[in-house]
């Protein structure tokens, strides 16, 4: 998270900014983005995104890495759209495997009660 830190310092002197003009383009004040670049207040990913809107730059600047080095680091590490999609298919089926044995199951106990109900009768 240093890096990262130290990259909004960075970019926000080059533009100029001081931390009240920080403050104002993300619309709080101003000592809450003091503790937000101090590392007094945690950075979430939402606040990291509208800093870097504000910076006019893109968030992969901020954290300090190339868009080339995403890619390749996505292909390296195997996580792709077609994995992703194939992790997406795979727990769609077991879910809907797990609705169709429940649906089942209710069917099951609905006829159970049923029954049970008739020898009360």
């Amino acid at each position: 998270m240093d890096l990262v830190l130290e990259n909004i310092v960075k970019y926000r002197k080059e533009k100029g900014y001081s931390h009240e003009v920080m403050a104002n383009l993300l619309e709080i004040a101003q000592p809450t983005y003091y503790k937000i670049e101090s590392g007094k207040t945690e950075l979430s990913l939402k606040r990291l995104y509208q800093i870097a809107s504000a910076l006019e730059l893109g968030i992969e600047k901020l954290i300090g890495i190339e868009a080339k080095q995403m890619v390749h680091q996505v292909k390296d590490t195997g996580v792709g759209i077609q994995n992703i999609e194939n992790q997406y298919n795979h727990m769609k089926e077991s879910y809907e495997e797990h609705i169709k044995s429940l649906k089942e199951e209710i069917n099951y106990l609905r006829t159970l009660v049923r029954g049970a109900s008739d020898t009360v009768d």
